[in-house]
């Protein structure tokens, strides 16, 4: 017997949804990688934890696999519903990450990478930066040879690290809900006949 005449299992049936999610993902981006990829060739990663990208491509994958293990049977209407509520959720969190990189990211020019600022300057540093903290600038963070404990309380530059790495994550696994959505319910409709 042929492997044609086996009848389809799920997985294979989720490996179909994988190609395909992969391929629109390419096209909207217009190339052959992963988005992102793409964030950490474009320099838009965030600088904390090492190796956020593999972690997202691997939690995307996670989210793909939760998108079409219950949306595989669903209507139109629940599928239209997951993307009505995650469309939006999805620009607004990659605003707010794009907004947080901008504002507490900085780069470091002797190394070629970026460091986390803080939000809470050191208490010595409130009299003589007061007037801006905790938006200091660029030569400010110089005459401390580039190292953000010196200008901001730890704990704030640890928190900021967190809210960078979440709303990055969540405006990728968002994505990944969007595109997953689309093409699990879009595999299940029948092509319509020309007449």
């Amino acid at each position: 017997m042929s492997d044609e005449h086996l009848a389809k299992t799920g997985y294979d049936d989720f490996l179909d949804v994988l190609k395909k999610f992969r391929g629109l993902s390419a096209i909207a981006l217009g190339t052959s990688v992963t988005v992102p990829f793409v964030a950490y060739l474009s320099g838009i990663v965030p600088p904390w934890p090492p190796g956020v990208v593999l972690v997202t491509a691997l939690l995307e994958l996670v989210v793909l696999v939760v998108v079409f293990q219950f949306l595989r049977n669903s209507p139109r209407r629940v599928t239209n519903r997951v993307i009505a509520v995650s469309a939006p959720l999805l620009v607004v969190f990659s605003a707010l990450y794009l907004l947080l990189f901008s504002f507490f990211t900085y780069p470091i020019p002797t190394s070629s990478t970026r460091s986390v600022k803080g939000f809470v300057c050191q208490n010595g540093l409130l009299k003589s930066y007061a007037e801006s903290c905790p938006f200091l600038t660029t030569d400010q963070l110089k005459d401390v040879a580039y190292t953000a404990e010196a200008l901001w309380q730890g704990w704030s530059i640890d928190l900021m690290r967190f809210f960078l790495v979440t709303s990055w994550l969540s405006a990728f696994l968002l994505l990944s809900v969007v595109i997953g959505s689309f093409v699990v319910f879009q595999t299940k409709v029948t092509p319509r006949r020309m007449r």
